[in-house]
């Protein structure tokens, strides 16, 4: 946001935010580090304040180990989404580990990215809304993630909200920094089949920010046949996704309100 105010001067920016960039612009306006007036509007997508795991990562949280521990002695603190022939042991270990990892009976999947990326965020699609050339390129679009913050987002998942980071880790969604963001038209929506995190998550923030303020500047959706990534990759999102997200950016800078729908 800076770099883009260093360019278009003092005027409100709308802005669209995708998973845990959503996450963190929460985190950032909620605490005060990003001023809620250089922000025109929001579209959150899948998640903006309130993050909730879906069932498989959920499970992970809870296990009676920690995850990112135990990755951190074996492999390192660096969790890649794609591998190399150069890959060490444990890493070509995970890979064959991986090709048992949970999918649904009806998908097929032999991407040793895509198996990597689903471990360490959940599934990002429903396979069917990928054509073959953007599934064979996964490996392009992810780098891998630091277990520090893979660590953090795991508490956020499993508490349900954003917090600072360790090892404090407070509570971010104070009445106190909810009041930062009255008035800002905030949309939201969410896959159906998500399962990176539940469509709980903005439906979660979606009746907080109703209550607490009204339902005049909120609307949230959820789009029926899409999961997580797939809402801006599928081969139909042209179709399907970007017209929804499109319409409430022309009618926020045209100043009306909103409700929830499901598509």
């Amino acid at each position: 946001l800076p770099i883009f105010r260093s360019v278009r001067g003092t005027r409100k920016i709308y802005t669209i935010a995708h998973c845990m960039g959503s996450v963190a612009l929460a985190s950032g306006m909620l605490d005060g580090t990003i001023p809620v007036d250089w922000i025109k509007g929001l579209s959150c997508s899948q998640v903006f304040m309130n993050p909730q795991w879906a069932r498989i990562n959920m499970a992970k949280v809870m296990m009676p180990f920690d995850l990112t521990r135990a990755y951190r002695m074996l492999g390192g603190n660096w969790f890649s989404c794609s591998s190399s022939e150069d890959d060490t042991l444990v890493q070509r270990s995970i890979d064959q580990l991986l090709r048992f990892y949970p999918v649904e009976p009806r998908e097929m999947c032999n991407n040793v990215a895509c198996h990597r990326t689903s471990f360490v965020f959940g599934r990002c699609w429903n396979h069917a809304n990928l054509n073959v050339a953007t599934h064979a390129q996964t490996h392009r679009f992810f780098g891998g993630v630091n277990m520090s913050l893979e660590h953090l987002l795991m508490s956020m998942g499993e508490h349900g909200h954003v917090t600072t980071n360790f090892p404090l880790a407070q509570k971010l969604t104070t009445p106190t920094n909810l009041r930062r963001l009255k008035g800002l038209p905030i949309f939201l929506f969410s896959g159906a089949d998500n399962h990176v995190l539940q469509p709980a998550s903005t439906l979660t923030t979606y009746e907080t920010l109703r209550n607490m303020f009204g339902g005049e500047d909120y609307e949230r959706v959820v789009i029926e046949g899409y999961g997580h990534l797939d809402c801006w990759m599928g081969t139909r999102a042209e179709r399907d996704v970007f017209p929804i997200i499109a319409e409430r950016v022309e009618r926020v800078c045209r100043g009306k309100g909103g409700r929830e729908l499901v598509v």
